[in-house]
């Protein structure tokens, strides 16, 4: 729990490269959530760097001040081994943190079903706003249940072609965040409420 009235400070360890866009994704989306939030960031680069390394990361982070830690990664893709196993994931990393002896009441593993893009498929006014320009708005829908498709990169790339546009994830994903003018669409992903409840301690709102 954060000490005295100081901003909470939360570890997030991510699949992704510096600068990915779940890593920028996530971020933006937690000051959304708390604007004082003071966030330590690690990217593993990929799912077995986050699985082997996300105990050592974990400790350190505990021990250099954070009041809870994050890791965070997709379902989709596994990287390799298939099928694709929420359960075998969490199962290994939870092998790794018990291993190291890490408090596990201070370490939260989110999943996002299948992967970052199903949040943003979910709010369409947020895709409105960036596929717009003023000679041409657009008027883009929510995917309702947008954890449920099944391909959500795929399903985002389809809608930037059919208004004129080709999707790269690096530099779109954080627009899209961006434009969302509120969480209300967003929070009915469940992976994202996890987020939401883990990155405030508990309180969406």
């Amino acid at each position: 729990m954060p000490r005295g009235n100081r901003p909470p400070k939360v570890g997030m360890i991510f699949e992704c490269a510096i600068g990915g866009p779940d890593l920028k994704v996530c971020e933006h989306l937690a000051r959304m959530l708390q604007p004082d939030i003071s966030i330590d960031r690690v990217p593993l680069l990929n799912k077995p760097n986050l699985i082997d390394q996300c105990a050592g990361v974990a400790d350190t982070l505990l021990k250099t001040g954070c009041d809870r830690v994050l890791i965070i990664w997709d379902l989709d893709p596994g990287w390799g081994r298939e099928p694709h196993c929420r359960g075998r994931d969490r199962a290994e990393i939870l092998e790794r943190l018990t291993q190291a002896g890490i408090d596990l009441s201070r370490v939260h593993l989110i999943c996002i079903e299948k992967m970052l893009e199903a949040w943003l498929l979910a709010d369409g006014r947020a895709l409105s706003r960036v596929l717009s320009t003023d000679p041409h708005p657009m008027t883009v829908g929510d995917t309702r249940h947008s954890e449920r498709v099944n391909d959500p990169k795929r399903t985002l790339m389809k809608i930037y072609r059919q208004n004129g546009r080709t999707y790269n994830q690096v530099s779109d994903a954080i627009r899209i965040a961006q434009a969302l003018p509120d969480l209300s669409r967003i929070e009915n992903c469940a992976t994202f409420r996890r987020f939401a409840e883990k990155v405030t301690g508990g309180r969406l709102r």
